[in-house]
């Protein structure tokens, strides 16, 4: 692989690794205003914070109207492939963007790439739906209504 091909390999993994890191961040940033609203103390990495949501279920479920254990394994899908993507190496020479993590080779093509994006908006979808159902409900106040009282006596 010439330098300028291998530069260009780097900045294509580099953009993706980024992408990956800022949608965990947002799955993330769901998941602690959803245990927030459920009245679940923060809880620090992402594969913990999916493991809790899956233990929630009976308190999501209802909060849902996709399969929820889908979600639940969408998630647990992504947090892999993050996982891989934050501490895996990077191998040069290679076609697709790849990573060597646990003695594998792991691929990711642009299909895969679109996959995990595509994934990642089912996701995000189902949590904010989650997230707005788990709002509490609002309490109607009536305001008093001012007294136009014209009889003067």
């Amino acid at each position: 692989m010439a330098e300028q091909e291998f530069e260009g390999y780097l900045k294509d993994m580099f953009i993706f690794q980024g992408k990956m890191n800022a949608m965990a961040n947002s799955i993330e940033l769901i998941l602690e205003v959803i245990f927030e609203k459920i009245g679940i103390a923060p809880i620090k990495m992402l594969g913990s914070k999916i493991s809790k949501f899956e233990k929630c279920k009976p308190t999501l479920v209802g909060k849902y109207t996709g399969n929820f254990d889908g979600l639940v394994s969408k998630l647990e899908k992504f947090n892999e492939d993050w996982k891989i993507m934050k501490h895996g190496m990077i191998v040069g020479g290679q076609q697709d963007l790849t990573i060597h993590k646990n003695n594998k080779f792991h691929k990711f093509d642009k299909k895969k790439q679109v996959e995990i994006e595509q994934e990642f908006t089912q996701i995000m979808e189902g949590l904010i739906e989650i997230s707005r159902e788990s709002d509490p409900p609002s309490e109607i106040v009536k305001e008093e209504q001012p007294s136009f009282n014209t009889n003067h006596s």
